[in-house]
């Protein structure tokens, strides 16, 4: 870094040479053509330090003045506080991007499997992004993955709020939000010897709990080749979205496992029956598929 540091300097320092040499040539040795040949591409070298290079140094050498470090009376979790509020948790909070030095909201779903379910966005539409990825939790810090990106952070509380540190800088924080839905009362919970009689064959209609569009799906399942084929839409009236996933037992678990349909990418669910209908929960006692039996 420091090295990069120097070299921008250095590139700065060499561009203010020249144009002064330019200014020289340009006044005092009435030599416009060489001036200007001289001055022009100092210039832009200048115009391009000023406004690109410097903030970043003076970030790099200052300190970015839109985060803050922790607070002295912010307390460091354990590696047990941090799986306890983590797992099967989902976080509601604001994260810093330090690329548009922009505060966004965002909310994520730390499910037991070690996937994460993410959105946010900016405070004009907090949902406007959807993102997902992995985490876990690794010699006392909380450890995310995102595309190829693994990074692990401290996790603080300071109050009434969690916060990741980076640096010793606070880079975002966050409360633990209520869960969605949870299960109604005598809800019956589909074991490994039936789980395949409720979905090899069949087709569930219902809704993705929580989505804001194309909630509403009807979802047949091939029990031969585990293929899934499902319609979604805005209402059960209009399913015009087309999706082919797949489906895979985890009997050892009691569970459903989820591809490629209705955002799922190998998500696990738990299936219980309440009356007529079925609640697909991934995480604890939160339902994010209810769905009834058409056939």
């Amino acid at each position: 870094m420091w090295v990069g540091i120097l070299i921008a300097l250095i590139f700065c320092g060499a561009g203010v040479a020249v144009a002064l040499n330019g200014l020289v040539w340009l006044f005092k040795r009435r030599n416009p053509a060489i001036g200007l040949s001289m001055m022009i591409p100092s210039v832009g070298l200048l115009y391009f330090f000023s406004s690109f290079a410097a903030p970043t140094l003076w970030i790099v050498i200052m300190g970015d003045p839109n985060v803050s470090g922790v607070s002295a009376d912010a307390r460091k979790l354990t590696q047990e506080e941090l799986v306890e509020i983590f797992e099967g948790q989902i976080h509601d909070g604001r994260y810093y991007d330090d690329s548009d030095r922009e505060w966004y909201h965002y909310e994520e779903n730390y499910l037991v499997s070690g996937n994460i379910r993410g959105k946010g966005g900016p405070d004009i539409d907090p949902t406007m992004w959807s993102w997902s990825g992995q985490w876990s939790i690794e010699e006392g810090q909380s450890c995310t993955t995102y595309g190829g990106d693994f990074d692990c952070n401290d996790v603080y509380f300071n109050g009434e709020v969690y916060e990741h540190v980076e640096d010793g800088d606070v880079v975002s924080w966050f409360v633990l939000a209520e869960p969605k839905t949870v299960l109604e009362q005598g809800s019956e919970r589909i074991l490994a010897d039936t789980l395949p009689l409720v979905i090899e064959g069949m087709a569930h209609e219902g809704a993705i709990l929580g989505a804001d569009d194309n909630g509403w799906f009807r979802m047949v399942f091939f029990g031969d080749n585990h293929a899934i084929y499902t319609q979604r839409g805005s209402d059960p009236e209009n399913l015009k979205i087309t999706e082919y996933g797949w489906d895979r037992f985890d009997l050892e678990n009691h569970a459903i496992c989820l591809s490629d349909t209705l955002g799922t990418n190998g998500q696990c669910f738990d299936v219980w029956k309440f009356g007529d209908s079925y609640n697909f929960v991934e995480t604890g006692v939160e339902v994010t598929l209810k769905t009834n039996l058409v056939f």
